[in-house]
């Protein structure tokens, strides 16, 4: 079976069964002094510390990051609506 996320560039994972728990990191990079941040996502199963899927949004402008943080909770949300779902 396979689980297809078209919200991540058409990214599959061959599963079995769906993890029980999903652990998704939002990493928020930046440099002193520079005005660009970078976003990070990744998803992985804890239980086998498998990674599941990553994205990335490098040279955030500083006045955007807040909009950028909200937009990656809706990805997350996204993603575990997607991976939650029937496989």
């Amino acid at each position: 079976m396979t689980n297809r996320n078209a919200a991540v560039n058409n990214w599959s994972q061959p599963a079995m069964f769906p993890p029980a728990v999903i652990e998704v990191t939002l990493r928020v990079g930046a440099i002193a002094g520079n005005d660009d941040y970078q976003l990070e996502l990744d998803w992985k199963d804890p239980s086998t510390d498998t990674l599941l899927g990553m994205m990335s949004r490098p040279s955030i402008h500083r006045d955007d990051i807040h909009f950028a943080i909200g937009q990656a909770m809706e990805d997350i949300e996204a993603i575990l609506e997607e991976l939650a779902g029937p496989f």
